[in-house]
């Protein structure tokens, strides 16, 4: 059941605000600790008003922020470091043909293994997508 939640879309999900939220805070944090070091140096020249270009300025970092965080926290599920960020796999729990595997360079030497494909090199694991690895363990090992 834990490995269920686990892989769901839905803890990707709250892992992802999570993640928002903690780096959100993190670089608030760093920003107003600077913001307050730079107040505590120039102390003897206090200003009443903030000039446009300063509230200009404290958008942009707010954006930054903001972009930053969100950024930080879609790139270990965006498609594009799909390699990168593997703990491990899960199938069936009926197939153990894959037990103990945790990347692609494994489950497509496993694959070539099972199926014979000794003509697919060993190099050429990065040509498969996770998803068409998926489908075809799915499809040979459904009930």
């Amino acid at each position: 059941n834990q490995t269920s939640w686990l892989t769901s879309t839905k803890c990707s999900a709250l892992g992802v605000l999570s993640t928002i939220g903690t780096q959100v805070s993190l670089f608030s944090m760093t920003v107003l600790s600077v913001i307050r070091l730079w107040g505590v140096l120039k102390s003897n020249k206090l200003q009443s008003r903030i000039r446009r270009r300063t509230r200009v300025l404290l958008g942009a970092i707010a954006m930054f922020i903001l972009i930053s965080s969100a950024i930080i926290a879609v790139i270990p599920i965006s498609g594009f470091f799909e390699d990168f960020f593997v703990s491990g796999l899960r199938f069936s729990t009926d197939v153990k043909l894959f037990i103990g595997i945790t990347s692609k360079k494994e489950l497509s030497a496993v694959i070539r293994e099972y199926f014979g494909w000794n003509r697919i090199k060993e190099e050429k694991h990065y040509l498969w997508s996770w998803q068409d690895m998926i489908k075809l363990v799915n499809s040979t090992f459904s009930d």
